[in-house]
């Protein structure tokens, strides 16, 4: 039997926000330019205690390549369409895996945060030398390819770190991440990740990617128990001057013993 259903045409870009907060909702993200002329898909996904399974079940269905996966209170200003979609032209041809707006990678000793955006009314970055490669992306704003490659990981205890574990599966399997320039609004009204749910989180990452040790993020540095035991001697003995040079060490022998080890247990 002959199907004449005719075939929606693929939208270059599809957005999914996990939402808990309409008034935010409303006031960033569905007050944005590119939203209010709809033209790509919207998924608001309502109701998920997991931000990664509300991202990976909101990508059903959805005839799109590109999924952006961001916080409802992300503002996206007049300008940011054409930038997203000229950072992925420019980016055509290379293995990438995540596409954000705010990273961070190590270079040498120095913690480096790559990106432009606008951070609680704070500016933040330049968009000169993006796109970057990072090691891992802040989770405001992400992007992945709608091919089910890479999939948020739903097992993640917690609202917290799910951006840095896809960076971490796309690492593992040979792609690269890169902070763009896609200059956005990220009003949050929370700053503080030393919680109790952000800890079982990292406590979650650190035995899932423990061969990855010491992972880095735009919030916090995951280090194996060794480290974070001595800190937390150092710290109680009243020595805190030696808490650098000792975890340093300790890191640098877990990093030279480590390399070429991507894989996850």
């Amino acid at each position: 039997m002959r199907n004449n259903a005719i075939a929606r045409p693929m939208s270059p870009l599809a957005f999914i926000v996990a939402a808990n907060n309409d008034a935010i909702l409303q006031k960033n993200f569905l007050n944005s330019k590119v939203t209010r002329e709809k033209k790509y898909p919207v998924i608001i996904q309502r109701g998920y205690r997991n931000i990664g399974k509300a991202y990976n079940d909101g990508r059903h269905g959805v005839q799109a390549e590109y999924l952006v996966c961001l916080h409802q209170d992300v503002f996206l200003p007049d300008a940011w369409e054409d930038q997203v979609l000229a950072s992925l032209r420019q980016l055509a041809g290379r293995p990438w895996g995540v596409l954000g707006v705010a990273g961070i990678r190590l270079m040498g000793r120095q913690r480096v945060l790559v990106g432009h955006i606008l951070d609680q009314g704070r500016p933040f970055g330049s968009s000169e030398n993006l796109p970057a490669i990072v090691d891992t992306l802040d989770e405001l704003l992400l992007i992945v390819r709608n091919d089910g490659k890479l999939l948020f990981d739903e097992e993640i205890p917690a609202t917290h770190l799910y951006g840095a574990d896809i960076c971490l599966q796309a690492s593992s399997q040979g792609m690269g991440c890169y902070a763009i320039n896609a200059y956005c609004h990220h009003n949050s009204i929370n700053s503080n990740p030393d919680t109790p749910e952000f800890r079982l989180a990292a406590k979650y990452m650190q035995e899932k990617w423990k061969k990855r040790l010491p992972i880095l993020t735009t919030c916090t540095l995951l280090e194996s128990k060794t480290v974070e035991n001595l800190r937390r001697i150092v710290k109680s003995l009243g020595l805190q001057a030696l808490t650098r040079p000792i975890t340093t060490r300790v890191m640098r022998v877990q990093s030279a013993g480590l390399a070429g080890k991507g894989s996850q247990d």
